[in-house]
């Protein structure tokens, strides 16, 4: 869906950290896998982004192009881990994010 909608010039919308780290560590993973790098282990080290874009020596796919890539190469399921970091530097337009406070018995009681 997110490839469909990306053709069709709409942009994506992710809620949250998680959601925003999860569409960025597939980016990472497609950029390796149309780089030829091997990608059978799905993981994005935390400064994996920030070093690649460092190395301006290759140019950076389009987002579509590397989930495409990602999805001919496990068509079926895709599964991985991520320890990317959003730290200031990282480029995005937006990040809208909820705040969880956890609620203790004082608050509890307050409520």
């Amino acid at each position: 869906k997110i490839v469909h909608a990306r053709k069709r010039g709409q942009p994506i919308v992710a809620m949250g950290t998680t959601a925003v780290r999860t569409l960025e560590s597939l980016y990472w993973c497609g950029l390796r896998t149309l780089r030829g790098m091997p990608s059978s282990a799905l993981i994005t080290s935390q400064w994996e982004p920030y070093m690649v874009m460092d190395d301006q020596s290759q140019a950076m796919p389009d987002d579509t192009d590397a989930f495409e890539a990602l999805i001919d190469r496990h068509p079926e399921t895709i599964g991985g881990e991520t320890q990317l970091l959003i730290v200031p530097g990282y480029n995005f337009r937006t990040l809208v994010k909820n705040r969880w406070v956890p609620i203790n018995s004082v608050q509890e009681e307050d409520s």
